[in-house]
């Protein structure tokens, strides 16, 4: 996706997470925020720590690729 500008996909990501925490699907998203929150990260820095998991995911579907649950909720659990 060449010529692409990265605020606005970044503005996907936020809006994809967005609707991912708010529907909790998948709920392990907000679980993700939730712990980030809980270890002291403000709600902000916490979704862009997520949105990085959330793109690498966007990309591969948008490749083609079947969203894959297991590979997110893996990509998930390594946000810090």
């Amino acid at each position: 996706m060449d010529g692409v500008d990265a605020g606005f996909m970044k503005r996907v990501a936020l809006l994809v997470l967005e609707n991912q925490v708010r529907y909790q699907s998948p709920p392990e998203t907000r679980q993700t925020l939730d712990r980030l929150t809980a270890a002291g990260h403000d709600r902000p820095e916490a979704m862009d720590r997520i949105a990085s998991a959330v793109m690498h995911e966007v990309w591969r579907v948008l490749a083609g690729a079947d969203f894959d649950r297991d590979a997110f909720t893996a990509l998930l659990q390594q946000v810090e």
